[in-house]
């Protein structure tokens, strides 16, 4: 980078020394904005790094230095976040000026963004980029320029420890998806699906009706972020046999919400019906038989009715039991672990009138071939028959398979996950294992479905 308008002298004298003068007091950063253009949001931090301090920041946000590909982009970020920055003491002057997430330190002169995105638009400062002279500069500088601003540099190499601001980018900012459900005639409970990690909160609007009605959209309530993917909001009271529907909106702070999420609609239930039971449960007990357990939150029920539906059927009603009971066992679930899969509802009955339809609790496929090695741990590794899992369990117990010794859930690894590695085995130990695959509902109130244990195996930690 060789900028005319700067003695060569005060070059040398700032490269040498590497003064900045803003180092101390660059702490304000921007707000999270969201462009609209594309649907991103970006932020500027005023913590003065290198380009690769800078990187390595930007990727413990989710997110990565920001990449421009288009002039609109440019225009957009300068505008916003370049020109409002704090002025910092550079190698190459006094100037507004922030990392970006070009660099063609894998080959000099191809030019690449971090983001993987093709790199088919430049907004170089005439001559630039020029290397350094020949010396080496590695990484993308947007900075004040003369006009028009937001022009771009090729810096830090030899210089390697100069430090300026930097702008993060977060990609495809997408509202959440929306699921409603009905949970009692006066109460709707929407569970939001979270898709990204830059949000400050949430926008949830209403109208009454379905979503192909116009009515008008009324903004209910602005809910803060969630620290898990699901985030859960409750709608009451509302009227009985009533249908409402919603969208949200993620808001990423200055004034920024994304587009609106699809539309999400439910029917509350008839006037004095029960609420639904919560906390549906379905453990597999053997290859034909899957015990359920719920919590029962009605005030008013006469009987609960359980609804199975096994592979491509429908759900159909299986058994009635009545009020108070919390428990069932279903000794017709043949081949429950290798053949044949079974989601399960249970409904609360006032008489006539019955709760709404619950989220399923589906029992995934048994893993099979459980295998344990003694190496430098204990592995685990197995089969995964299922394709519908959140995850899979894995429990130990002290000694070998036949010891009365408890047993004890030691981990949980992620769906279509086969091994594991236990670095908690006590050297010379003998231990006994087995695996379970699970699954956990996406929609509030959540249910659990659990497969049939895979055979026990024994080892001793090496």
């Amino acid at each position: 980078m060789r900028i005319q308008l700067i003695n060569t002298l005060i070059v040398t004298v700032l490269a040498t020394t590497l003064v900045c003068g803003f180092c101390k007091r660059a702490k304000a950063d921007s707000e999270k904005l969201m462009n609209s253009i594309n649907n991103h949001a970006y932020q500027r931090f005023d913590s003065v790094k290198t380009w690769t301090g800078a990187k390595n920041a930007c990727e413990s946000h989710s997110s990565h230095l920001a990449t421009i590909t288009s002039q609109a982009e440019n225009d957009w970020v300068w505008n916003n976040l370049g020109k409002s920055a704090p002025v910092v003491n550079t190698y190459f002057g006094n100037h507004r000026a922030v990392w970006l997430g070009g660099t063609d330190m894998v080959e000099e002169g191809h030019w690449q963004w971090v983001s993987g995105e093709t790199w088919n638009y430049t907004n170089w400062y005439p001559g630039e980029p020029e290397n350094g002279g020949g010396i080496g500069e590695d990484y993308t500088v947007m900075f004040d320029s003369p006009a028009p601003q937001g022009k771009w540099v090729d810096a830090g190499l030899p210089y390697a420890d100069l430090k300026i601001l930097y702008i993060c980018e977060w990609d495809n900012l997408l509202p959440p998806l929306v699921h409603a459900l009905a949970t009692s005639s006066n109460t709707i409970r929407l569970t939001l699906e979270d898709n990204s990690s830059a949000e400050k909160g949430f926008r949830i609007q209403r109208k009454d009706g379905a979503c192909s009605s116009g009515n008008p959209w009324v903004t209910l309530a602005d809910k803060g972020a969630s620290n898990t993917r699901l985030a859960t909001f409750l709608d009451s009271p509302l009227m009985a046999a009533t249908p409402y529907s919603y969208q949200v909106s993620t808001y990423y702070g200055g004034g920024s919400f994304s587009a609106y999420s699809e539309c999400a609609s439910a029917m509350t239930a008839a006037a004095g019906s029960p609420h639904i039971p919560t906390s549906l449960r379905a453990d597999s007990k053997s290859d034909s038989r899957v015990d359920l357990t719920w919590n029962d939150v009605s005030e008013i029920e006469t009987d609960f009715k359980i609804y199975r539906k096994a592979g491509s059927g429908s759900l159909t009603l299986l058994d009635t039991v009545a009020a108070g009971i919390q428990r069932y066992s279903d000794r017709s679930a043949a081949g429950n672990s290798t053949t044949t899969s079974y989601r399960y509802d249970v409904r609360v009955c006032n008489g006539s009138d019955c709760s709404l339809p619950n989220t399923a609790a589906i029992v995934p496929f048994s893993p099979e071939d459980l295998v344990a090695t003694a190496a430098a741990t204990v592995q685990l590794n197995w089969e995964d028959n299922s394709s519908d899992e959140s995850g899979f369990e894995i429990w130990r117990k002290n000694g070998a398979c036949t010891t009365e010794n408890p047993w004890v859930m030691v981990h949980r690894v992620a769906a279509n996950t086969q091994f594991f590695n236990d670095r908690g085995a006590v050297e010379s130990t003998e231990y006994a294992y087995k695996v379970r695959a699970y699954s956990v509902s996406g929609i509030m109130p959540q249910s659990f479905g659990y497969s049939l244990f895979t055979g026990c195996i024994s080892v001793t930690a090496p």
